[in-house]
């Protein structure tokens, strides 16, 4: 399972707030690289929740692929970004 730590999830919680109404944040695979977008959960989605908001979903396929990875802060020049570990 895709495991995000409790820093990742308050990170995502404070990007949710942008959002678009009735989206969520999407993890995706592009090639082999990881991003983010504004999408619409889907029911057979993989849920990420902080404080009983949904911050994130990804396709189950992809936490397999991912499921001994972890996603964390990382802390840049440019400030907080999600990085894998």
């Amino acid at each position: 399972m895709l495991n995000f730590t409790d820093s990742a999830t308050a990170h995502l919680f404070e990007m949710k707030k942008d959002a678009p109404a009735g989206q969520t944040l999407r993890l995706y695979k592009d090639g082999d690289r990881l991003g983010l977008k504004w999408d619409i959960e889907k029911n057979e989605d993989r849920v990420v929740s902080h404080e009983a908001t949904t911050v994130l979903v990804y396709e189950p396929k992809l936490g397999e692929l991912l499921s001994d990875k972890s996603i964390d802060v990382k802390h840049t020049d440019k400030g907080a970004v999600l990085a894998l570990a």
